[in-house]
């Protein structure tokens, strides 16, 4: 039996995805072209993914707006996570302390995003 478009990507699309994007990465790395290892690392592979599993899953639009407010609070996160590397690697840190200051960046922002959220719903009500 075929499996239908969303099964496969249910099954085998993300990693499919990761294993180009990674190797993308790789050649771009390799022939010394960081802005193209960068792009291909930054290209939207997993969101676009997830909403279909995501819409596969429930008829429910509103399950939709949901998601899409969760994934722009972790774009943004992403951003922060990004000018916190960008921050590290200028000030010439280890890439563990790299990661670390982008991390806790990250998770600070959707921490921070979500209470900005929180505060904007209730003042609607």
């Amino acid at each position: 039996m075929a499996l239908s478009v969303t099964e496969f990507l249910d099954s085998s699309g993300g990693l499919l995805i990761s294993l180009l994007v990674l190797l993308a990465v790789e050649v771009a790395s390799r022939s010394g072209q960081v802005h193209l290892a960068a792009a291909a690392a930054a290209i939207p592979t997993g969101l676009p993914l997830a909403l279909l599993i995501v819409a596969s899953k429930s008829k429910n639009a509103e399950v939709l707006v949901d998601f899409s407010d969760a994934v722009l609070r972790g774009t943004c996160s992403t951003l922060i996570f990004a000018l916190a590397m960008a921050f590290a690697a200028r000030k010439h840190w280890t890439v563990p302390q790299m990661l670390l200051i982008s991390y806790a960046a990250w998770f600070a922002a959707w921490i921070a995003l979500k209470a900005a959220v929180d505060v904007a719903q209730r003042k609607e009500e």
